[in-house]
């Protein structure tokens, strides 16, 4: 009878173990699935348009044409996104310090705007893989013969403009701590301080300071690379499918020569300057 009945409790034992390992297994299929539904990826299908948010001032990335249009770099790349997914793109323009909050309300679904993958920016958006490497440098004035590296404005007495909150402020706050930041909310007016002699440099991104530098004679860029970044797609976080599928949109327009045609045309042959 003890053999029986100890044959019956290893019976019942492993019957419960596989209803837990099918009830497991069924959860979190339920959990899988529901996570595919709430994905933004699935809303912008369900809807028809992709919401970007991005802030149009930042050449060549995303500005404004003389005739008005919202154009660049990343502008190209969320129509290429757009036309990947079947829908149309909404472009929504954001001040750079309501960028990240604003995505978060779901005022849009996507940030593509030069913005560079930091630890800090992590703990709120979750970042595609890079699109886009640059790094941080120092314009002056021409003619200035105090600086011969970044090291030479680490002083006092050298007031360096920044853009606020960008990482030209975080950046230079670790590199130049002796150096007096000030900050301003556009990079324009940021490189306006320089030009009528308010600052003695400014520390920016490379592709907005080399179009500076070529639009007006009486600024330079030192040669000296001031940091290394890395820009990517931000999204809300908690969303693995969207962030699947634009990390594999960036692989393959790489793959198949739209990303070095869409480089080449803002980048090398700079078409909206002629």
């Amino acid at each position: 009878m003890k053999k029986v009945l100890l044959s019956l409790f290893s019976l019942v034992l492993v019957l419960s173990f596989a209803g837990c390992g099918e009830s497991k297994e069924a959860n979190n299929f339920d959990s899988r699935a529901k996570l595919a539904k709430d994905s933004v990826l699935e809303k912008v299908l369900k809807s028809g348009t992709l919401k970007v948010g991005l802030e149009a001032g930042y050449l060549p990335f995303e500005f404004m044409s003389k005739d008005g249009k919202l154009i660049g770099f990343d502008v190209d790349l969320a129509k290429e996104m757009g036309k990947e997914l079947g829908v149309k793109v909404e472009f929504v323009n954001t001040a750079w310090d309501g960028i990240i909050p604003s995505l978060q309300l779901g005022k849009y679904d996507i940030i593509t705007s030069g913005m560079t993958r930091t630890l800090q920016r992590a703990l709120s958006v979750n970042f595609t893989e890079p699109y886009y490497e640059t790094g941080q440098v120092i314009m002056v004035r021409k003619g200035e013969t105090r600086f011969n590296s970044y090291k030479d404005l680490n002083n006092p007495a050298i007031k360096v403009a920044v853009k606020l909150g960008t990482t030209s402020d975080i950046v230079s706050g670790k590199m130049l701590k002796k150096a007096k930041r000030i900050p301003f909310k556009t990079e324009a007016d940021a490189a306006m301080a320089l030009r009528t002699k308010k600052v003695d440099a400014m520390v920016y991104d490379k592709p907005f300071i080399s179009d500076y530098v070529e639009k007006f004679n009486d600024v330079k860029m030192m040669p000296e690379l001031f940091s290394k970044e890395f820009f990517g797609f931000a999204i809300k976080k908690g969303d693995p499918d969207f962030l699947n599928w634009l990390n594999l949109f960036i692989a393959e327009i790489k793959a198949n020569g739209t990303y070095e045609e869409l480089y080449n045309k803002w980048f090398v042959e700079k078409e909206y300057k002629k």
